[in-house]
């Protein structure tokens, strides 16, 4: 067992969907995605970063190529790549399924059947970057976008602990360099929410980067859909799967 991957229902079932968290986010955002996902003979392989829970004295890694170079062997070694997988990053966890799908298109290795990029711009450098943010800026930063409840963005001893995996990944993000390929092969949806800052140029920017046109699904939520409106989430990818009801 790799203690990057968070699985329930390990080797039960032959097809696979492989999450990847938000920023400071760990892989039991996706702990009520394993019952759904086997109801369709789907195991759901959240991916666990170092720097959180299990995973707390662990260094975090700022890099998306580098987390994925890792996740790939890893996912190799336990022969997990051997059949087709889909593939969901939400967020910051986007930049990560991209990066992931580049490395394996790019290799010819690539098995992802369909690739999900939830709520993520494409990367840009920022104006005003939040990995080198004050801790006091940074908590105001990650107030704005109520993710995080009040009691924990209060809790002193607690954000101590969790405000090196927000920086670590928000410099991943802020860091990550789009590649000059621009025509990867692999079918992808964009979801986002109508009530966060995203909308069709966004859609038009990820297009550049895709030979076949890409899927496009939108809720009526905020960023954080994936917590707050997870059973039309559920809907949305059991549609384009076409995984029956």
């Amino acid at each position: 067992m790799s203690k990057w991957l968070r699985r329930k229902y390990t080797g039960k079932f032959e097809k696979k969907i492989i999450c990847f968290p938000y920023a400071g986010g760990s892989a039991q955002i996706y702990d009520k995605w394993h019952d759904y996902f086997a109801q369709h003979a789907i195991e759901v392989i959240a991916v666990q970063p170092p720097g959180r829970m299990e995973r707390l004295i662990e260094p975090c890694i700022d890099n998306a190529p580098a987390i994925c170079d890792v996740l790939i062997s890893e996912l190799k070694a336990l022969n997990l790549l051997d059949t087709p997988v889909y593939v969901y990053g939400h967020s910051n966890g986007a930049v990560n399924a991209f990066e992931f799908m580049r490395q394996l298109e790019v290799a010819n290795e690539n098995t992802i059947e369909h690739l999900f990029l939830a709520a993520r711009k494409v990367p840009s450098l920022p104006t005003n970057p939040r990995s080198t943010m004050s801790d006091n800026e940074l908590k105001n930063e990650l107030k704005t976008l109520n993710g995080t409840p009040d009691d924990l963005l209060n809790n002193k001893e607690f954000m101590d602990l969790v405000l090196p995996s927000f920086r670590a990944d928000f410099a991943l993000g802020e860091n990550y360099q789009m590649p000059k390929e621009s025509d990867f092969e692999v079918a992808t949806t964009f979801i986002y929410g109508t009530q966060e800052s995203i909308s069709s140029v966004d859609t038009e920017q990820w297009q550049e980067y895709f030979k076949h046109p890409i899927g496009v699904q939108t809720l009526d939520a905020e960023h954080f859909f994936v917590n707050t409106h997870r059973v039309e989430l559920f809907e949305i990818l059991s549609k384009v799967l076409k995984l029956r009801s």
